[in-house]
């Protein structure tokens, strides 16, 4: 993330989608490409910019839900203006995996 532009740089190789909650939505930024040592490597790199009060949210697979309908996991938290990772982690009340969650507010 440049810290004065706003500009986030990234690649997912396989991960999740990541999400960015902008304005009290909730949206999945474009990924591609397969898992690091699953094949073929594709490391696009993607461009976003983040506005001030924007949140990043970086995660596992090892959340339920989590690749296909995060959008819908996380706007009710964001309705309640309870966002943190913390927060986001009592959701996963069904773990089946490892479950890592990173958020990022630009300021």
């Amino acid at each position: 993330l440049h810290r004065n532009l706003g500009v986030l740089s990234y690649a997912s190789s396989g991960n999740p989608p990541p999400v960015v909650c902008r304005n009290g939505v909730a949206e999945l930024l474009p990924t591609s490409g397969m898992p690091v040592g699953a094949g073929m490597i594709d490391n696009t790199q993607y461009d976003v910019v983040m506005n001030t009060g924007d949140c990043l949210i970086i995660h596992t697979d090892g959340w339920p839900g989590s690749e296909t309908d995060m959008p819908a996991l996380i706007n009710p938290i964001l309705a309640a203006n309870s966002l943190n990772a913390e927060t986001l982690l009592r959701q996963a009340t069904t773990q089946s995996d490892d479950t890592t969650i990173i958020t990022i507010r630009r300021r």
